[in-house]
């Protein structure tokens, strides 16, 4: 199961913080063996949701969310640790998207057809602007003194 893949078009996905400690080595073997799936994350403003394993996805959460989410799913949960502030519990990949919605994630914004034509034309601007500004500057630093009113 890939998180980025079911859930990346839809929420933002993000890179556990323990991912940037791995060595460029062993991010490149975890690329190779398509491992890198182990270390994406969904936040939420409940929780947060990443893959435990190939058949198993799990979901921290405050312990407030905790109890009401026990109530929801019942049976279908696992407590995997229970602290004072937060639980964590693993439930079967087909709950995910379930669990996903219950620690409600920051949605992508959607782009219209409008909104993106629009960007465009703005990007478009400022990139004919800064290369007006770029051949105006290099022009006059030739000619210009370290210090005003000094001449060398």
């Amino acid at each position: 199961m890939d998180l980025k893949k079911i859930f990346g078009v839809r929420y933002i996905i993000t890179m556990d913080e323990s991912w940037e400690a791995e060595t460029p080595d062993n991010r490149a073997e975890y690329l190779a063996k398509g491992d890198e799936v182990y270390y994406y994350e969904i936040k939420g403003r409940c929780g947060m949701v990443y893959l435990y394993s190939k058949t198993m996805i799990a979901v921290t959460l405050s312990t407030r969310a905790a109890h009401r989410l026990m109530k929801l799913m019942g049976p279908e949960l696992v407590l995997l640790q229970h602290a004072d502030d937060a639980m964590c519990f693993k439930a079967d990949v087909q709950h995910a998207e379930a669990l996903v919605r219950f620690i409600k994630p920051q949605r992508l914004r959607p782009f219209t057809a409008e909104h993106k034509t629009a960007l465009a034309d703005r990007l478009g601007r400022y990139r004919s602007q800064n290369q007006q500004l770029t051949q105006t500057n290099s022009s006059n630093n030739e000619s210009a003194s370290v210090l005003p009113g000094v001449v060398l």
